[in-house]
């Protein structure tokens, strides 16, 4: 009994108990931007990048400032974050903590879900504002197609960084690498290369950040299609843009074209297409399901453009992938665990 106690999780599946205890917490505690770790975070990314790009400098230059920025200001959270962990008497209950800020996904969907209403309910300048606080392009220029588009993309893609990304950067390098990795991410929101400000800034953060995808993005592009769309699955994988997608993740290009490929087959919608970032217009790939590439006869018929009903549909696909791969992890962590 008393090695129970002292034992409160057993060792060989404490990682998955603690995945599952922090999703709870996350679904039901949400913590205010006003005091979340990783908006302060943000908020010493901003100010380190006003600082060093108050001056014109060389692109080699701004390429070293970012890379030594990335250093000052991960390392010595880290460091913290790991001696506080050895000493604590009960490290999984750090652990449960750790990845209940980590995995902070509710607050994002809640945002979404208000503008996705207030577009419903005619107030599109609402929805305009609400989306904007979640995504990098400019929404005031965009229609009800382009938000609703908007919401989906951000919706997926934020999934896949904040949750998906996370949980399994715990459960393959502990708590310390799921740290790594989210403080990354989050510099990499804040020094996006899709400004121009930032191209070469924020160049070593974002090949950290896309080091660290890597086998999510893998992952996420076979189990989302088959887990919410199981016909579409192979010719998901037979998919033109599928490949192309492989090779730019395994890259490191970007693995956005993976990830959006991946919706548009999952919901059987149209993904990708021109942005506005800032005053900037970035043209980039659309990307249609293939039922749609087989059968097009009409375009304005097969158009398969997203709507309202499409984010709603996506935000419960987004549940279900969740619990259904934590429950796979569960079940592969206790079968093989040791008697």
């Amino acid at each position: 009994m008393n090695s129970f106690i002292t034992l409160p999780l057993l060792e060989h599946t404490q990682a998955i108990q603690i995945v599952w205890a922090a999703l709870a917490v996350e679904k039901f505690i949400r913590i205010s931007s006003s005091i979340d770790p990783l908006s302060f975070f943000r908020f010493i990314c901003q100010r380190m990048a006003s600082k060093v790009l108050k001056q014109p400098n060389s692109s080699k230059q701004l390429l070293i400032s970012g890379s030594l920025a990335l250093l000052m200001l991960v390392l010595p959270f880290l460091i913290v974050v790991y001696l506080v962990h050895q000493f604590a008497s009960y490290q999984w209950l750090i652990d449960i903590m750790l990845l209940w800020v980590l995995i902070q996904f509710t607050n994002d969907i809640n945002i979404v879900n208000k503008g996705i209403n207030a577009l419903q309910t005619g107030k599109k300048q609402l929805a305009k504002d609400l989306l904007q606080q979640k995504l990098l392009r400019n929404t005031q220029t965009l229609s009800a197609l382009g938000l609703a588009k908007a919401s989906l993309e951000s919706i997926f893609v934020r999934y896949h960084h904040q949750q998906f990304t996370v949980i399994l950067s715990y459960l393959l390098l502990g708590p310390i690498g799921a740290l790594c990795y989210r403080l990354c991410y989050e510099a990499n929101q804040v020094w996006n290369i899709k400004l121009k400000e930032f191209y070469y800034f924020g160049r070593l953060t974002n090949i950290v950040t896309q080091i660290f995808q890597l086998v999510p993005s893998l992952i996420m592009s076979i189990s989302f299609v088959f887990i919410s769309s199981p016909k579409s699955l192979i010719s998901h994988l037979k998919h033109k843009f599928f490949l192309v997608g492989i090779k730019q993740t395994l890259g490191l290009q970007n693995n956005q074209s993976l990830l959006l490929q991946t919706l548009s087959s999952a919901l059987n919608i149209n993904t990708g297409g021109p942005v506005m970032y800032k005053t900037t217009k970035i043209q980039r790939t659309r990307f249609t399901s293939t039922k749609n590439e087989k059968s097009r006869i009409n375009e304005v018929e097969l158009s398969n453009e997203p709507t309202i009903d499409s984010v709603k549909t996506l935000i419960s696909l987004v549940n279900r992938h969740l619990i259904v791969c934590a429950l796979i992890i569960t079940w592969i962590m206790f079968w093989y665990s040791p008697n």
